[in-house]
């Protein structure tokens, strides 16, 4: 209950009380303020549990070969996440079923499902010793290779990308011949690791220092994607722009 003020107003040597009605919020009001905090949180997306987000399916991933096969078992709703063909497989899998991936690296497969549990992808840091940068950049090549391959999810094989060229610029070097021949053995014509080769193809010819001892010209003459692929690139060149910063900022 609101019980109301007096206000004292003076009439000579009398003092009169005058009552006065508290303003209080009307229904309507309250009903409106209610209705916008309801429409805030309504907007706000809800956070998911751990529990929730694992779910209770499980799928284990047999990877290489015979007698050295590794088992992987992953929750299936963190490996459908990642998409392409993973995410198919999960489809098609019910829970305890077992992958088979005999072709693939249980090295390089672990990288993904570390990423699938906690969001962070492999890198090369600028705090290793020179031994340990050239096992990461590898490994971040190989792991590209299979995202690639799986077809995952854009944004994933992006951050990879970004990754790689971080990598090559901490090590400071480009892309060499083994490592070039190897990615277009085993990559389509669309992949932007082979664009990323050319490119760097591209630019090390144009370096001052740069001394002609015929990987190059053997490469090309090697390979038809190569060749068409350094040609786009000679035809795009512009001086000095150096393909492992992104945005081709010199």
């Amino acid at each position: 209950m609101v019980l109301p003020h007096h206000r004292q107003r003076q009439r000579g040597n009398d003092t009169l009380v005058t009552p006065v009605t508290p303003i209080t919020p009307s229904p309507s009001s309250q009903n409106a303020a209610n209705s916008n905090n309801q429409l805030v949180l309504a907007y706000e997306q809800p956070k998911l549990s751990i529990s929730r987000r694992l779910g209770y399916e499980i799928v284990t991933l047999v990877v290489g070969k015979d007698p050295t096969t590794e088992p992987f078992a992953v929750h299936k709703n963190i490996l459908r996440d990642v998409g392409g063909v993973f995410a198919k497989m999960c489809e098609e899998s019910p829970s305890g079923s077992k992958i088979l991936l005999p072709e693939e690296d249980p090295e390089v497969i672990k990288l993904l499902i570390d990423y699938a549990y906690s969001d962070e992808l492999p890198m090369v840091s600028v705090h290793s010793n020179e031994g340990e940068r050239g096992v990461e950049l590898r490994r971040l090549v190989q792991f590209y290779a299979l995202v690639e391959k799986f077809n995952v999810n854009y944004e994933i094989r992006n951050k990879v990308m970004d990754n790689i060229q971080n990598g090559f610029y901490i090590v400071g070097k480009l892309p060499e011949g083994p490592l070039i021949q190897a990615v277009y053995d085993h990559s389509t014509s669309e992949s932007k690791l082979r664009k990323f080769c050319a490119v760097s193809m591209v630019y090390l010819l144009h370096d001052p220092y740069y001394v002609q001892d015929g990987i190059i010209p053997s490469l090309i003459n090697g390979n038809d994607d190569l060749m068409v692929d350094f040609l786009e690139a000679v035809r795009l060149y512009k001086h000095r722009q150096d393909p492992r910063i992104r945005h081709w900022r010199s």
